[in-house]
């Protein structure tokens, strides 16, 4: 019976306009070396300074089939010991993938909400000819697939037609407190990328909330967005960039809701952050987070100036709900934290070793 020691995360990149993916590799790693288990972050392009993890960070940027290989012999990393984890579609990280698992590696797909219908639709041409050569290629040789929504896990099932892990990803979990008193805070933490909803978020701001005792802070890297939004930064909505460590756990306390009317997500940590921390859910459907609305956790919104204005509305003439920020944090608690992911991580790796699950 193989006993597992490693895991090997392989991501594209650790820039900013990355985040949610990699990070979401390393979640879990706690955990799974309090069960004697390492965990590695290995890197495709680019530099790994801006990892700032304390996983082991290597950087394989440019290496060739060949220099993968030998970067495995002198890890002395065993096929009998050791599970390989992609995280991502398209790129790098599901070719090497691939490569380990022809070797005898046990190798977990991950696409984190990249083979998604909208993102699939996005210059779909390409992608269904790459799709169709290489990528569906390369999965097939997949021990496993982990969806990180259920969502998403339905999706993934029609689409490779096997069974699709669901093991969501988690977040840290900090003790509560009540939300400050006062001006109420709305929060927008994600990239400026316009998937994610953002012009249409401040063109709402601006029609139902430009004079309301109420702030509109936006965070995150700018994928284009920035241009259009910036005549709109004024007043009550300010700007602050990439915010990450204490700055962003200040920023979640003070903060009263999070919003995010994206088209299209695998499951956004950036929403299940600011629930940890008491903040109400505004968000859309496209956050493959039925649950939100289910235990009726938040607001639902649709990607529409109009529809974000009327709901905008509603918040702005009722009292902020203690209540319900409190069960916003325990609910990520119960479901959604780093220890519970890790478990699950944990269970499904050695599941994987001790061979109850190959190439489902």
């Amino acid at each position: 019976m193989m006993k597992l020691h490693n895991v090997i995360n392989i991501v594209a990149d650790v820039s900013p306009v990355n985040f949610g993916v990699w990070k979401a590799a390393t979640v879990g790693a706690a955990f799974l070396r309090s069960h004697g288990v390492e965990s590695s972050l290995w890197v495709t392009s680019g530099d790994v300074k801006n990892a700032n993890s304390s996983l082991e960070t290597i950087s394989i940027d440019n290496f060739s089939v060949d220099q993968l290989a030998g970067l495995v012999k002198s890890k002395q990393l065993s096929p009998n010991e050791t599970i390989i984890v992609t995280h991502g579609s398209w790129l790098k990280p599901t070719r090497f993938g691939y490569e380990l698992a022809k070797v005898g590696f046990r190798w977990v797909y991950v696409p984190q909400g990249m083979l998604e219908p909208w993102s699939f639709n996005q210059k779909k041409l390409k992608k269904k000819i790459y799709y169709t050569l290489f990528e569906n290629k390369f999965i097939q040789r997949a021990t496993a697939v982990r969806a990180v929504s259920a969502i998403e896990q339905k999706n993934l099932n029609g689409l490779l037609n096997r069974s699709i892990q669901l093991i969501p990803n988690g977040v840290p979990v900090h003790g509560y407190s009540a939300k400050p008193h006062g001006t109420a805070q709305f929060l927008y933490m994600a990239r400026l990328h316009y998937k994610k909803g953002i012009f249409p978020l401040v063109k709402a701001w601006d029609k139902s909330m430009r004079d309301a005792d109420a702030k509109l802070v936006i965070c995150g890297y700018d994928e284009g967005e920035l241009e259009k939004i910036r005549p709109f930064i004024n007043g009550n909505i300010e700007y602050l960039d990439f915010v990450s460590g204490d700055d962003k756990i200040k920023l979640l306390k003070g903060s009263h809701y999070i919003v995010l009317p994206t088209s299209s997500e695998g499951l956004p940590s950036g929403v299940l952050e600011g629930m940890s921390f008491g903040l109400i859910p505004v968000i859309s459907d496209g956050c493959n987070l039925p649950e939100v609305f289910k235990e009726h956790l938040g607001v639902r919104v649709e990607q529409d100036e109009n529809n974000i204005a009327e709901q905008l509305t509603i918040l702005r003439n009722k009292p902020f709900d203690q209540i319900l920020s409190k069960r916003n944090h325990d609910y990520i608690g119960e479901h959604f934290s780093e220890d519970r992911t890790g478990e699950k991580l944990l269970e499904l790796y050695r599941h994987l070793t001790d061979g109850s699950i190959l190439h489902q």
